[in-house]
């Protein structure tokens, strides 16, 4: 079987990622490749691209940088295909569902056309207002949660849809001690200070991850005299972040670390992970930290319900008095919080594991692939 992922770009981003580990891992299974039209994007896509491409999956892209180029990518995209004659054509992302459905008008033969949705909410406004146009057009779609298959926005016909949810490599368990002094000394966190971790991109309008939120919540709660606030994650919207952080006369206790490789070191050494979004699919933040035990103050939205234990505390999303509480909760129980998290280690392993998550995908191809189930 062969298996075509198609994305928009390979760079730093929840989804990126997912498709990355997810092509490695299916490659064990079936013959693999990955088309981006947009390409590497940045240092994150460059790593990316290598594991790829170390792992024997072939990555394609032409380059499609401009806006007005972008009419070609449906031509271009069949091209490819008619060439790579795959059985499943595999699209991620509002942009690359659109060209994907589009494609199939110029494929002979028509392979079978799967998307996964990774949100609950679709942020391009032209992949909104054609939403139902799509779901007519894909012979399947899997959601990356529960949340996500029952999102109204996302249109996802019940008799040709399901949800599996998002895997990732996991991370290796760690000695936490160890990390902690190595990553407080590399940030130079002052002596006695606790460390709150906030990983996503920043961007949106308003901002996906609520980074304004944290800002807001961190200086009227009064944190920087207790703690240090670490931001792993970049994008458009970092500037405004950082300017507003001035403002507030917090910005020497926050860390803007961009984007990194080794996240999982920075989740081991802080003592609280913040995932206060205002909209999700299933994040791979959340989904690595409950898998390295860590505690976290989650917004109360159901895709990140699932993660709700004794080692969390939910805030109302975009409410700054409500992740106040939250902070202060974690922050004050944070060691209870790491022992509650690290028994349910086992249990987040095995279900985040993206070789099962791989499996699953693979067992749906079959089915849907005439001759192979």
């Amino acid at each position: 079987m062969k298996v075509l992922h198609v994305i928009n770009t390979l760079a730093a981003g929840g989804a990126e990622v997912f498709v990355t580990d997810l092509a490695i891992a299916l490659s064990r299974h079936c013959e693999v490749n990955v088309w981006a039209y947009g390409g590497v994007r940045d240092l994150k896509g460059q790593s990316l691209l290598a594991r790829l491409q170390t792992a024997g999956v072939k990555v394609t892209s032409p380059g499609i940088a401009k806006k007005l180029q972008m009419f070609s990518i449906p031509t271009r995209l069949a091209g490819y295909i008619n060439q790579y004659r795959p059985d499943i054509v595999h699209a991620h992302l509002d942009q690359s569902e659109l060209c994907s459905a589009l494609s199939m008008y110029l494929c002979r033969p028509r392979p079978i056309l799967i998307r996964t949705t990774h949100s609950t909410r679709i942020c391009w406004p032209l992949a909104r207002k054609l939403r139902p146009w799509l779901s007519r057009r894909y012979d399947w779609s899997v959601a990356c949660s529960d949340a996500a298959l029952n999102a109204h926005e996302n249109v996802l016909p019940k008799s040709r849809a399901c949800a599996i949810d998002n895997g990732i490599t996991l991370p290796e368990l760690k000695e936490r001690a160890v990390l902690r002094r190595t990553v407080r000394a590399e940030l130079d966190v002052r002596p006695g200070m606790k460390v709150l971790l906030q990983i996503g991109a920043m961007r949106g309008a308003p901002m996906e991850k609520a980074h304004d939120v944290v800002i807001e919540a961190f200086a009227a709660g009064g944190f920087m005299r207790t703690s240090e606030l670490v931001f792993l994650g970049d994008g458009p919207r970092r500037a405004g972040i950082e300017a507003r952080s001035k403002e507030l006369g917090i910005h020497s206790s926050i860390h803007f670390r961009g984007i990194v490789d080794e996240v999982a070191k920075y989740i081991l050494a802080a003592d609280i992970v913040l995932m206060p979004s205002r909209y999700e699919g299933l994040p791979m933040a959340a989904a690595e930290a409950a898998c390295l035990g860590a505690p976290m103050v989650l917004s109360d939205i159901e895709p990140l319900r699932l993660f709700a234990s004794k080692a969390t505390s939910l805030c109302a999303p975009g409410e700054v008095s409500s992740l106040i509480a939250s902070m202060h909760y974690g922050l004050d129980h944070c060691a209870d919080m790491w022992q509650e998290g690290e028994k349910l280690i086992p249990t987040f392993r095995e279900r985040f594991d993206i070789n099962g998550v791989a499996k699953r995908y693979f067992d749906l191809y079959a089915r849907l692939v005439p001759g192979t189930s």
